[in-house]
Protein backbone atom coordinates (compact mmCIF):
# COMPACT_ATOMS: atom_id res chain seq x y z
CA UNK A 1 0.00 0.00 0.00
CA UNK A 2 1.39 3.42 -0.94
CA UNK A 3 1.84 6.31 1.51
CA UNK A 4 -0.92 8.21 -0.33
CA UNK A 5 -3.33 5.32 0.25
CA UNK A 6 -2.34 5.11 3.92
CA UNK A 7 -2.81 8.86 4.41
CA UNK A 8 -6.18 8.80 2.62
CA UNK A 9 -7.35 5.89 4.77
CA UNK A 10 -6.18 7.59 7.96
CA UNK A 11 -7.89 10.81 6.95
CA UNK A 12 -11.12 8.97 6.16
CA UNK A 13 -11.07 7.21 9.53
CA UNK A 14 -10.46 10.54 11.30
CA UNK A 15 -13.34 12.22 9.47
CA UNK A 16 -15.62 9.27 10.25
CA UNK A 17 -14.62 9.49 13.93
CA UNK A 18 -15.44 13.18 14.04
CA UNK A 19 -18.80 12.59 12.36
CA UNK A 20 -19.69 9.76 14.76
CA UNK A 21 -18.60 11.88 17.74
CA UNK A 22 -20.73 14.80 16.60
CA UNK A 23 -23.72 12.51 16.05
CA UNK A 24 -23.26 10.93 19.49
CA UNK A 25 -22.95 14.30 21.26
CA UNK A 26 -26.14 15.64 19.70
CA UNK A 27 -28.00 12.30 19.41
CA UNK A 28 -28.88 13.35 15.88
CA UNK A 29 -30.69 16.51 17.02
CA UNK A 30 -29.95 19.56 14.85
CA UNK A 31 -30.44 23.17 15.97
CA UNK A 32 -30.95 26.22 13.77
CA UNK A 33 -31.26 29.88 14.78
CA UNK A 34 -32.88 32.32 12.34
CA UNK A 35 -33.39 36.03 13.20
CA UNK A 36 -36.78 37.45 12.22
CA UNK A 37 -35.04 40.55 10.84
CA UNK A 38 -31.51 41.09 9.58
CA UNK A 39 -31.40 44.73 10.76
CA UNK A 40 -33.19 46.38 13.68
CA UNK A 41 -33.64 49.82 15.17
CA UNK A 42 -33.14 50.96 18.76
CA UNK A 43 -36.74 50.42 19.86
CA UNK A 44 -37.21 47.05 18.17
CA UNK A 45 -37.12 43.80 20.13
CA UNK A 46 -34.73 41.15 18.85
CA UNK A 47 -36.53 37.90 18.04
CA UNK A 48 -34.99 34.69 16.72
CA UNK A 49 -36.67 31.44 15.73
CA UNK A 50 -34.98 28.41 17.26
CA UNK A 51 -35.73 25.03 15.68
CA UNK A 52 -34.73 21.62 17.01
CA UNK A 53 -34.99 18.74 14.50
CA UNK A 54 -34.53 15.07 15.23
CA UNK A 55 -32.59 13.71 12.25
CA UNK A 56 -32.10 10.27 13.85
CA UNK A 57 -34.27 7.19 13.44
CA UNK A 58 -35.16 6.96 17.14
CA UNK A 59 -37.13 9.21 19.53
CA UNK A 60 -35.03 11.75 21.41
CA UNK A 61 -35.92 13.28 24.76
CA UNK A 62 -34.32 16.72 25.20
CA UNK A 63 -34.11 18.59 28.50
CA UNK A 64 -36.67 21.40 28.66
CA UNK A 65 -34.22 23.33 30.84
CA UNK A 66 -31.63 23.30 28.07
CA UNK A 67 -34.03 24.49 25.39
CA UNK A 68 -36.03 27.73 25.06
CA UNK A 69 -39.32 25.81 24.72
CA UNK A 70 -40.55 26.96 28.14
CA UNK A 71 -38.66 30.24 28.46
CA UNK A 72 -35.00 30.81 29.24
CA UNK A 73 -33.52 30.18 32.68
CA UNK A 74 -29.91 29.71 31.54
CA UNK A 75 -27.49 31.37 29.08
CA UNK A 76 -28.27 29.16 26.08
CA UNK A 77 -26.96 31.64 23.52
CA UNK A 78 -23.44 32.84 22.81
CA UNK A 79 -23.79 36.43 21.54
CA UNK A 80 -21.03 38.77 20.43
CA UNK A 81 -21.08 42.37 19.22
CA UNK A 82 -18.27 43.26 16.83
CA UNK A 83 -16.41 40.27 18.26
CA UNK A 84 -16.90 41.16 21.95
CA UNK A 85 -18.92 38.77 24.13
CA UNK A 86 -22.30 40.03 25.39
CA UNK A 87 -23.24 39.04 28.96
CA UNK A 88 -26.41 37.15 29.81
CA UNK A 89 -28.62 39.15 32.21
CA UNK A 90 -31.59 36.78 32.54
CA UNK A 91 -32.57 34.39 35.30
CA UNK A 92 -30.31 31.62 36.60
CA UNK A 93 -32.10 28.74 38.33
CA UNK A 94 -30.55 25.92 40.33
CA UNK A 95 -32.63 22.78 39.86
CA UNK A 96 -32.95 19.35 41.40
CA UNK A 97 -32.19 16.14 39.50
CA UNK A 98 -34.44 15.96 36.40
CA UNK A 99 -37.33 13.54 36.06
CA UNK A 100 -38.84 12.16 32.85
CA UNK A 101 -41.43 14.96 32.91
CA UNK A 102 -38.58 17.47 32.48
CA UNK A 103 -37.83 16.24 28.95
CA UNK A 104 -39.39 17.16 25.62
CA UNK A 105 -40.07 14.36 23.11
CA UNK A 106 -38.84 14.78 19.54
CA UNK A 107 -40.03 11.92 17.35
CA UNK A 108 -37.87 10.75 14.41
CA UNK A 109 -37.93 13.41 11.71
CA UNK A 110 -39.93 15.83 13.88
CA UNK A 111 -39.11 19.51 14.41
CA UNK A 112 -40.18 22.03 17.02
CA UNK A 113 -39.75 25.79 16.61
CA UNK A 114 -40.11 28.51 19.21
CA UNK A 115 -39.66 32.28 18.96
CA UNK A 116 -37.25 33.72 21.51
CA UNK A 117 -37.05 37.39 22.46
CA UNK A 118 -33.40 38.11 23.31
CA UNK A 119 -33.59 41.83 24.16
CA UNK A 120 -34.61 41.22 27.79
CA UNK A 121 -31.97 38.52 28.32
CA UNK A 122 -28.86 40.04 26.76
CA UNK A 123 -27.64 43.64 26.56
CA UNK A 124 -28.23 44.57 22.92
CA UNK A 125 -28.36 48.35 23.44
CA UNK A 126 -25.11 49.26 21.67
CA UNK A 127 -24.96 49.69 17.89
CA UNK A 128 -23.02 46.99 16.09
CA UNK A 129 -22.89 43.73 14.16
CA UNK A 130 -24.15 40.87 16.32
CA UNK A 131 -23.44 37.14 16.02
CA UNK A 132 -25.83 34.73 17.74
CA UNK A 133 -25.27 31.02 18.34
CA UNK A 134 -27.27 28.51 20.38
CA UNK A 135 -25.10 26.22 22.50
CA UNK A 136 -26.06 23.85 25.32
CA UNK A 137 -23.99 21.07 26.88
CA UNK A 138 -24.85 18.88 29.88
CA UNK A 139 -24.83 15.24 31.01
CA UNK A 140 -28.59 15.70 31.51
CA UNK A 141 -29.26 17.18 28.07
CA UNK A 142 -30.78 13.92 26.79
CA UNK A 143 -32.87 11.41 28.71
CA UNK A 144 -30.99 8.24 29.61
CA UNK A 145 -31.47 5.48 32.13
CA UNK A 146 -28.39 6.56 34.07
CA UNK A 147 -29.81 10.07 34.37
CA UNK A 148 -33.09 9.20 36.10
CA UNK A 149 -32.69 8.18 39.72
CA UNK A 150 -29.70 6.48 41.31
CA UNK A 151 -26.11 7.64 41.29
CA UNK A 152 -24.38 8.71 38.10
CA UNK A 153 -20.92 7.32 37.55
CA UNK A 154 -18.63 10.35 37.27
CA UNK A 155 -16.41 8.85 34.58
CA UNK A 156 -19.40 7.74 32.53
CA UNK A 157 -21.06 11.13 32.88
CA UNK A 158 -17.92 12.94 31.76
CA UNK A 159 -17.71 10.79 28.63
CA UNK A 160 -21.41 11.09 27.85
CA UNK A 161 -22.04 14.83 27.78
CA UNK A 162 -24.78 15.80 25.37
CA UNK A 163 -24.23 18.91 23.28
CA UNK A 164 -26.35 20.99 20.93
CA UNK A 165 -24.86 23.79 18.87
CA UNK A 166 -26.20 25.84 15.99
CA UNK A 167 -24.50 27.71 13.19
CA UNK A 168 -23.92 31.41 13.85
CA UNK A 169 -26.67 33.83 12.83
CA UNK A 170 -25.82 37.46 12.06
CA UNK A 171 -27.78 40.68 12.38
CA UNK A 172 -27.19 44.43 12.69
CA UNK A 173 -28.68 46.56 15.46
CA UNK A 174 -28.80 50.35 15.31
CA UNK A 175 -28.96 50.64 19.09
CA UNK A 176 -29.68 53.40 21.56
CA UNK A 177 -25.96 53.76 22.25
CA UNK A 178 -23.36 54.52 19.55
CA UNK A 179 -20.96 51.92 18.28
CA UNK A 180 -18.07 51.43 20.68
CA UNK A 181 -19.94 52.88 23.67
CA UNK A 182 -19.73 51.27 27.10
CA UNK A 183 -22.92 49.48 28.07
CA UNK A 184 -24.31 50.60 31.48
CA UNK A 185 -25.31 47.00 32.21
CA UNK A 186 -21.83 45.67 31.43
CA UNK A 187 -20.24 48.40 33.56
CA UNK A 188 -22.58 47.51 36.44
CA UNK A 189 -21.61 43.84 36.13
CA UNK A 190 -17.94 44.81 36.22
CA UNK A 191 -18.55 46.85 39.38
CA UNK A 192 -20.30 43.87 40.91
CA UNK A 193 -23.51 45.66 41.88
CA UNK A 194 -25.63 43.86 39.25
CA UNK A 195 -27.08 47.13 38.03
CA UNK A 196 -28.70 48.01 41.38
CA UNK A 197 -26.46 51.06 41.86
CA UNK A 198 -26.90 53.29 38.79
CA UNK A 199 -24.26 55.93 38.20
CA UNK A 200 -25.21 59.63 38.58
CA UNK A 201 -27.09 60.83 35.47
CA UNK A 202 -26.90 57.24 34.21
CA UNK A 203 -29.58 54.72 33.29
CA UNK A 204 -29.45 50.94 33.36
CA UNK A 205 -32.04 48.23 32.74
CA UNK A 206 -32.83 44.79 34.10
CA UNK A 207 -34.93 42.32 32.08
CA UNK A 208 -36.38 45.04 29.84
CA UNK A 209 -37.10 44.49 26.16
CA UNK A 210 -35.76 46.93 23.57
CA UNK A 211 -39.16 48.62 23.23
CA UNK A 212 -39.46 48.93 27.03
CA UNK A 213 -35.97 50.42 27.24
CA UNK A 214 -36.93 52.94 24.55
CA UNK A 215 -40.09 53.88 26.49
CA UNK A 216 -38.15 54.33 29.73
CA UNK A 217 -35.47 56.43 28.02
CA UNK A 218 -38.16 58.67 26.47
CA UNK A 219 -39.86 59.05 29.86
CA UNK A 220 -36.57 60.02 31.53
CA UNK A 221 -35.89 62.57 28.79
CA UNK A 222 -39.38 64.09 29.24
CA UNK A 223 -38.92 64.17 33.03
CA UNK A 224 -35.61 66.00 32.67
CA UNK A 225 -37.25 68.55 30.37
CA UNK A 226 -40.05 69.20 32.89
CA UNK A 227 -37.56 69.40 35.78
CA UNK A 228 -35.41 71.93 33.92
CA UNK A 229 -38.54 73.94 33.12
CA UNK A 230 -39.41 73.98 36.81
CA UNK A 231 -35.93 75.13 37.78
CA UNK A 232 -36.07 77.94 35.20
CA UNK A 233 -39.51 79.02 36.47
CA UNK A 234 -38.44 79.04 40.14
CA UNK A 235 -35.36 81.11 39.28
CA UNK A 236 -37.51 84.04 38.13
CA UNK A 237 -37.63 87.11 40.33
CA UNK A 238 -41.43 87.36 40.29
CA UNK A 239 -43.55 84.24 40.55
CA UNK A 240 -46.67 83.73 38.47
CA UNK A 241 -49.87 81.83 39.31
CA UNK A 242 -48.09 78.48 39.03
CA UNK A 243 -46.13 79.25 42.22
CA UNK A 244 -48.06 78.15 45.32
CA UNK A 245 -45.57 77.52 48.09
Amino acid sequence: MSWNSILKSAFGIAVLGVAIGAQAGSNGVRVTVVPEKAALGASEDVHVNVTLTNTSSSPQYVSKWRTPFEGLSAPLFDITRDGAKIPYTGALIKRARPTQADYYLLKPGASHTVKVELSALYDLSVTGDYAIRYRAASPDLFLGKSRIGGDINAAAAASDIGQLESETASLYIDGRLPRGANSPILEALKRGDGGTMPAPMGLSYTNCTASQQSTVASAISAAKTMSNSSVTYMAKTSMGPRYTK
